[in-house]
């Protein structure tokens, strides 16, 4: 199907654009290199669906597939308790540790208060870092998005940035992994963080291992990811333009994906003739359209996709539960069946499934799910006779009934629990979480059942994404519809449009000016103290007024260069803030540099949106959005390929 990628060179990057069959063109080129090769080869996917699906297409031992924390984290543990990983780990965060040892505010307090308690240390005495690193045990991956530095906890970027710098330090350590590999693929280079890629090109440079990474910067969802290593692939890296076939979208939608990409060196050549033209709908308000059934919503937002699919409640209760939890999203927990982390949902997917599959009569799926649950009542489940057979159907007939019952999540756990049907360890651990996490137990308290049962069919027959999840899946028929995001994910969506209309789109413009701004807001940030962002109190702005009269006045002279941006975007706020420079203008001014890289993502998300569809694509647009510059935009979208319905 996909013609295969050839490998020559020690760094490769294959940059191809959606739909190119970069998935099969991995598996197919791995099973070749298997032959000769006489070590392991490594594959890092971004994400756990990712290494599954890789997984189904090559089985063999000589094959690791990872995500890159699971990788790094499995890659570093016989190392962490190594007395020099433990002093180097103490002079990597000496300032993090000396920070809480030497605080007085109440939140470093207690944490040393806990610490003295958990070690059976005196309160009386005095900690000092060597002390900290002396008493610490091993270093760890704390699978959160805070490092717990008394304990040798990594956060899940810390893991990354020490992984990086160890290897950086320990020579052995580094040549562990040419040692083990002949060849490292790396999937998605362009979400993938720089310490993760540095970690990899110095850990194969002048060895014979080949490092390939793989992806499509259009795709790229993360604005501060891999961006610090792109000298490095302009210097060191082959560029591979050899997946260039279209194996998704109907002609007509790669027609508009070629318009839409930046670099014309990347056009498609699309595999499937004819199909629909796609279709572009201005539209009195997006959020009233309504689709059919076998039609993939793309939304923006998380909560936009939940409240679709009228399970709101319940993924806001998750999302408090799982806030910091860097491994695991609310989302996933709530929507990926495979292997779920969450013993709520364990316990509910089982029900389901098999209520399910006894409703429908398939016993045998019945049996299947009941011997491989591991938390059940073993007494009560036992069957040695018929007679055992019947009491179970009657288990059965009773959890259905109450499963299809109109009653809250809670109500059903405090059924289970008088059923004794369940291990009473089991279900009494899962209140103790309850009961410990009181924000997620009041939220879930009055959340349906009905809420777990749509998640749980939208996990098996997707009818509603983000625009910007499970990248590189297409769907026969998309809706994208389009709207801004005034919170995170900063998406300028309509201010795109009106600049590609207008011919005042230039993306790789664009992406020169980000990196330039970023620096001087890192420089003005260490001048002045704290960090530079709207939530700027008038008290910091005042005490530190001529320092940030300047990053305005340097902001508006690199600015003012890119002539048709600062006229549409800038110069209106600037121009405020020079004629009166005040707190309030001075948020305005950050507000609309921050509309760069929302206009970057926009376009991508734009792109990616339409690069999911197979065979039939429709965009809605909300017609006040693009009033002031209808003509313009009507005629701009028909040329790229959309046939505009008004």
């Amino acid at each position: 199907m996909v013609a295969g990628l050839e490998i020559k060179n020690s760094f490769t990057l294959v940059n191809a654009p959606a739909g190119s069959g970069k998935t099969t063109a991995i598996s197919k080129l791995v099973k070749v290199l298997l032959r000769s090769s006489e070590k392991k080869i490594l594959c890092i996917t971004f994400t756990n669906r990712a290494t599954e699906q890789l997984r189904l297409k090559i089985d063999d031992e000589q094959v690791e597939i990872s995500t890159i924390h699971s990788f790094i984290s499995n890659f570093m543990l016989p190392f962490f308790n190594k007395v020099g990983i433990k002093e180097y780990y103490g002079e990597v965060f000496a300032l993090n540790i000396e920070q809480i040892l030497s605080g007085s505010d109440p939140t470093n307090l207690e944490k040393i208060e806990k610490f003295k308690l958990r070690n059976n240390i005196s309160p009386d005495k005095l900690l000092d870092r060597e002390f900290v690193i002396g008493n610490m045990q091993k270093i760890y991956y704390s699978e959160t998005q805070y490092s717990s530095y008394l304990y040798g906890g990594l956060s899940h970027d810390d893991l990354l940035l020490f992984s990086r710098d160890v290897l950086s330090k320990f020579t052995k350590i580094n040549n562990l992994i040419s040692q083990k590999y002949s060849y490292v693929f790396i999937d998605e280079y362009q979400d993938t963080n720089t310490e993760i890629l540095e970690l990899f090109h110095k850990a194969t440079q002048s060895t014979k291992t080949k490092l390939v990474l793989l992806g499509d910067e259009m795709q790229q969802i993360y604005a501060d990811r891999g961006e610090g290593f792109e000298p490095v692939l302009e210097e060191f890296f082959e560029k591979d333009r050899s997946l260039k076939k279209n194996w998704r979208s109907n002609e007509h939608i790669v027609t508009i994906l070629n318009n839409l990409y930046f670099d014309p060196s990347y056009s498609q050549d699309p595999q499937i003739m004819g199909g629909q033209k796609p279709q572009l709908h201005l539209v009195d308000s997006v959020d009233k359209v309504e689709t059919e059934e076998d039609v993939m919503q793309l939304v923006l937002y998380n909560s936009d996709l939940f409240d679709r699919i009228g399970a709101g409640n319940l993924y806001r209760a998750f999302l408090q539960k799982y806030s910091f939890n860097d491994k695991h999203t609310s989302k996933q927990v709530l929507l990926d069946l495979t292997d779920n982390p969450d013993e709520l949902m364990k316990l509910f997917i089982f029900i389901m499934e098999t209520t399910y599959y006894y409703s429908n009569k398939k016993y045998g799926e019945v049996l299947k799910r009941i011997v491989g649950f591991n938390y059940l009542n073993e007494q009560k489940w036992r069957v040695n006779k018929h007679s055992d057979k019947l009491r179970i159907n009657m288990y059965l007939q009773e959890i259905n009934s109450k499963f299809n019952e109109d009653i809250t999540i809670l109500e059903l756990i405090d059924f289970l629990q008088r059923t004794k049907l369940f291990d009473a360890n089991y279900l009494e651990q899962i209140i103790n979480n309850l009961n410990e996490n009181v924000n997620f137990k009041e939220r879930i308290a009055t959340v349906k059942l009905i809420e777990f049962k749509r998640c749980y069919n939208e996990s098996k027959i997707q009818t509603t994404s983000t625009q910007h999840a499970v990248k590189g899946e297409g769907h026969p028929s998309i809706a994208l519809k389009i709207t801004d995001g005034a919170h995170s994910p900063n998406v300028q969506m309509y201010l795109f449009l009106e600049l590609i209309a207008k011919d005042m789109f230039n993306y790789t413009e664009l992406k020169e000016i980000v990196p330039d701004i970023r620096a001087l807001k890192e420089n003005y940030t260490k001048l002045v103290g704290f960090k530079i962002s709207s939530s700027i109190t008038k008290d910091s702005y005042e005490a530190n007024k001529v320092n940030l009269n300047n990053y305005i006045i340097e902001l508006d002279s690199r600015i003012m260069r890119h002539n048709h941006l600062y006229s549409i975007i800038f110069q209106t706020v600037f121009v405020a803030y020079f004629s009166s420079s005040n707190v309030s203008n001075f948020k305005k001014c950050l507000s609309a540099i921050n509309k760069i890289e929302g206009i970057i993502l926009a376009y991508k998300l734009f792109y990616v949106g339409c690069s999911r569809a197979m065979n039939k694509l429709d965009v809605y647009v909300s017609l006040d959005k693009v009033n002031n510059f209808k003509t313009e935009f009507v005629s701009k979208m028909q040329s790229i390929g959309f046939d505009v319905v008004v």
